[in-house]
């Protein structure tokens, strides 16, 4: 499933309640997906990025393999999955134009 993710500008974030440290073009795993808990967390609409990384001058936004067990939610388009690949950086316009046309 291609979905977006947010991130800190050094391709960091909370996983499961640590830190996880990402690498572009390589498959990082985790062993569980639970939206509430653990797993890799990303969106189906980009512009719910916004919500966990608004500060577009410090995040980075990223299109995403999201592969695995995944689990959604019914607050937003949440998905948390046990493999994701990151496979494009987007700057802040194209996130926008793509939540736009989400």
């Amino acid at each position: 499933m291609i979905a977006y993710k947010g991130f800190d500008k050094d391709l960091s974030c909370t996983a499961g309640g640590n830190r996880f440290q990402y690498e572009l073009g390589k498959w990082n795993e985790e062993t569980q997906a639970n939206c509430a808990r653990n797993g890799f967390h990303c969106a189906e609409n980009p512009l719910d990025c916004l919500v966990h990384y608004p500060n577009w001058r410090n995040s980075r936004y990223f299109v995403v393999k999201a592969f695995g067990d995944l689990d959604e939610d019914d607050r937003d388009t949440k998905i948390s999955c046990t493999k994701i690949e990151l496979i494009k950086e987007l700057d802040f316009p194209t996130l926008l134009l793509r939540g736009a046309a989400y």
